[in-house]
């Protein structure tokens, strides 16, 4: 595992954030068609269900954003 440090002042500007990040091998293959179906059904979902003026309220921009302004 590798750790990460947060900065003082970030913690003390943010002390609720959490960091993660993800150390992996891959391996690239060809395109796959599934992979790409699912893909898209996510994106017309997010697109049919996801109003802009709502972006705000979503927790993780919510706090993205509470973090970038502090």
């Amino acid at each position: 595992m590798i750790n990460i440090d947060i900065h003082e002042e970030l913690k003390q500007a943010c002390p609720q954030i959490h960091l993660s990040c993800i150390f992996c091998d891959v391996e690239v293959q060809a395109p796959s068609s599934q992979l790409w179906e699912l893909i898209n059904q996510k994106c017309d979902e997010i697109a049919t269900t996801l109003e802009v003026g709502n972006i705000r309220h979503n927790h993780a921009i919510a706090a993205a954003r509470e973090a970038y302004k502090a």
